[in-house]
C-alpha cells in the first residue's frame, strides 16, 4: 500500500519539478514531450481502465444489462455531456462575472496602440491561463481519485501472487496518473504550495483508502453481486467520459493539435509531441494488461 503511496507522490511531484525548469531552452522540449505523455495517459486511462473494464462488468451481468451491448459508452457520454455542460457554465459564469467589472479606460487607449499585435496573445505565448484552468484540473483530480479508489479496492480484495503482480502494475499506473494530473495543475498555474500539497495528498491517499476498505470488506464482499458490479460499472463508464472529454478537449487540444507555438514552429515540435502522445497511450495500454 505505502508503495503505491509513494509512486503517486513522485510522479506528482516529478512533474512539478519541470514547472522550474520550463523557462530553459532545452528543458521546453522535454516539457513539452513529457505533457504530451501526460495527454496519451490521461486518454489511454479512460479507454482503457475505465470503459473497457466496465464493458468486462455489463458483459458478465443478466437481464438488461446484458442484452444491451454498448451500456458502457451510453454512461461515457453522459460523463462526456455532463463535463461540458460544466465547463459551459463555468464559462458563462467567468465572462458574466467580467461584464460586470468595470473596464480600465486606460486599457481600451493601449489596445488602440497595441494595434493588430493584440491579436497574436494566445496560444502562441508560453502558456496562457485560461479562466477555468483550475475547475479542469479539479474536475480531472475528481474522475481520477474515484478511479483510484476502484482500483484500490480491487487491489484489497486480492491476495498471494495476484497481489504482488496488481501492486506493481498499479504503482506504475498511478505514477504515470500522477505526472500527467501534475501537468495539469501546473497548467492551471497553480503557485500556492498549500495547494499543491493538498492535491498531492488527496490524489495519492485515494488509492490506499480504496486498499483499505478492500481488506476490510474481503470477507463480506459478494462479489457476484450483480447490483454492486453494475453500479461500478456505471461508475467507470462516467468518469472514463469524464477524462476522454477532458483529454482530449482540454489537454490534446489546445497542448497539441491548437498549440500555435507547435503548428508556426519547427516541424520537430510537432513530432515530439506525437511521440510523447503515442508513448503515454502505449504506458497505460500495456499496463492493462495486469491491471
Amino acid at each position: 500500500m505505502f508503495i503505491i503511496v509513494i509512486a503517486s507522490i513522485l510522479g506528482m511531484v516529478l512533474s512539478f519539478g519541470f514547472a522550474k525548469l520550463k523557462n530553459q531552452a532545452k528543458a521546453a522540449y522535454l516539457l513539452l514531450f513529457f505533457k504530451s505523455i501526460g495527454c496519451g495517459i490521461i486518454v489511454s486511462t479512460a479507454m482503457i481502465h475505465l470503459v473497457n473494464e466496465a464493458s468486462h462488468r455489463f458483459h458478465d451481468s443478466t437481464g438488461i444489462w446484458k442484452e444491451y451491448d454498448a451500456w458502457q459508452f451510453v454512461f461515457a457520454q453522459i460523463g462526456i455531456l455532463m463535463m461540458a455542460i460544466i465547463e459551459f457554465c463555468n464559462s458563462r459564469m467567468v465572462h458574466t462575472l467580467s461584464e460586470q467589472t468595470p473596464l480600465d479606460p486606460t486599457a481600451l487607449v493601449d489596445m488602440g496602440h497595441a494595434g493588430h499585435k493584440a491579436v497574436t496573445v494566445g496560444p502562441a505565448d508560453e502558456e496562457p491561463e485560461k479562466p477555468d484552468s483550475m475547475l479542469v484540473a479539479y474536475l480531472t483530480e475528481a474522475s481520477i481519485s474515484v478511479h483510484s479508489i476502484f482500483i484500490g479496492f480491487g487491489l484489497g480484495m486480492r491476495s498471494g501472487s495476484s497481489y504482488t503482480v496488481l501492486l506493481v502494475a498499479l504503482s506504475f499506473h498511478q505514477f504515470f496518473e500522477g505526472f500527467a494530473l501534475g501537468q495539469l495543475i501546473l497548467d492551471a498555474q497553480v503557485t500556492s504550495i498549500k495547494k499543491l500539497a493538498v492535491m498531492t495528498a488527496i490524489f495519492s491517499l485515494t488509492t490506499a483508502i480504496g486498499i483499505i476498505i478492500g481488506i476490510c470488506t474481503r470477507s463480506t464482499y459478494d462479489e457476484e453481486s450483480q447490483g454492486v458490479s453494475i453500479l461500478l460499472a456505471i461508475v467507470d463508464s462516467i468518469c472514463g467520459g469524464n477524462l476522454i472529454y477532458l483529454g482530449l478537449v482540454q489537454m490534446l487540444q489546445p497542448w497539441v493539435t491548437g498549440n500555435h507555438q507547435l503548428i508556426q514552429g519547427h516541424s520537430s515540435l510537432g513530432v515530439i509531441s506525437f511521440i510523447g502522445v503515442s508513448i503515454g497511450m502505449a504506458i497505460m495500454s500495456i499496463i492493462g494488461i495486469w491491471a
